[in-house]
This record gives structure tokens, sequence and C-alpha cells, in this order.
């Protein structure tokens, strides 16, 4: 049976590396992407020959859409056998609660909470058969503040939140949400945690295969 993955933010670094593990298990792949487009072709062409998948792109910039069911309705319409919704879009850069922090929270906010909201939203009323959702989350949300990144954290606790609040809402509909917590696996020099990337490939693989 032929599937297909829709994964928000995914033209590169963790986006991309999603891409990789889910077209390795025969996942036909929508790249959505926003200023990313040399890195979203690059991938799609490497993906198509390293798996022999189809792969389709969408570019979007998600703070400035008012209207997120466009995107739900191009990958179905691309990829009818669409069953898996991925929302890794993100946002990053630092602040503490003593800096100006409602200049990135609405930011922050809209990037982590509102717009996985609204494609899990769009993306179930589809009643997709075996349809699920993954929501990357981040190893970090047990710390209870920080210094660093307040407004970043704040989001994904909230995005943590969500993913168990909507769980018996999608059970209901037959469908299964997972929250993924992935570890700090790109470091401060650019370079990359491989066994993070390890584990959360692992938690790839046992949540579309449960």
């Amino acid at each position: 049976m032929r599937k297909a993955a829709l994964i928000t933010g995914s033209a590169k670094r963790l986006g991309a590396y999603i891409a990789n593990v889910l077209a390795m298990h025969g996942y036909d792949i929508v790249i959505h992407y926003n200023r990313s487009c040399e890195d979203a072709f690059s991938l799609r062409e490497k993906l198509r020959n390293d798996y022999g998948i189809s792969v389709e792109l969408y570019q979007e910039d998600f703070l400035a859409s008012n209207d997120l069911s466009k995107i739900i309705e191009y990958s179905f319409q691309i990829f009818p056998h669409l069953c898996l919704l991925v929302n890794n879009a993100s946002f990053f850069l630092q602040d503490n609660f003593g800096s100006d922090v409602e200049r990135l929270f609405d930011v922050y906010y809209k990037i982590h909470v509102r717009v996985p909201l609204s494609l899990m939203r769009h993306f179930s009323k589809r009643e997709p058969k075996n349809g699920k959702i993954i929501n990357i989350i981040d190893k970090l949300i047990n710390r209870k503040s920080s210094n660093k990144y307040f407004s970043y954290l704040f989001s994904k606790k909230c995005l943590f939140q969500l993913t168990q609040m909507v769980d018996d809402y999608m059970s209901s509909k037959g469908m299964k949400v997972y929250a993924i917590h992935p570890g700090i696996v790109i470091m401060e020099d650019g370079g990359y945690n491989y066994n993070e990337l390890k584990k959360l490939g692992d938690e790839l693989v046992k949540a579309i295969t449960n």
C-alpha cells in the first residue's frame, strides 16, 4: 500500500533528516519550505534518486498565511494516499523573560502552536486511512525555566499540551497523534549530533510502524 507524508519545514537540517527517514520507509513526500528554495530542490532530487519515491514541493510563509487549508488540499490532490502529517516547521532565536519577550512571542506561538493546530484540523477532516500526525517538540521542555530560550520553550510546551489534548479526538477518527522530543541535534558549530539523530530516527520509525 502506498503511503505519503507532508513534512513542514523540511528543506534542510532536521526536517530533511526526517524526510530521508520516511523516504527510506517508502513514503512519498511533500516537502514544505519557506525561503530555502535551493535546499528544497536539491533534497527533492536526492530523495527521488536514492529511494525511487515521488517528491513534490510546496512553498509557503506560514507567518504571512491566513489560509492553511491550501497546503493540505494540495498535498491530498498530489498524493491521495497521504496518511502522515509531520509538524516540524520551527523558529529559533534566543530570548529570556527579562528581554523584549513580546517582540518574538507572537511569532513563536504562531509557528509552534497555531500553525500545527490548523494543519491538524484540516488534515483530520480528510480522515485519511491509518492517518497519523507527528509533532516535533523538544526534549528541553522538561526545563522549568530558561535564560536563553524562553519564548521557544514556552511555545513548544504549548504544542506538547496541544498534542495531548487532541489525542482522544484523533482516536475517535481512527487516527493517531504522537509527540517526539529530539535532543540537541545541531551543535553550536553547525555540526550534527549523530547519536541524537539516531534516537530521533528510531522514534520516527516506532511511530510510523505502530
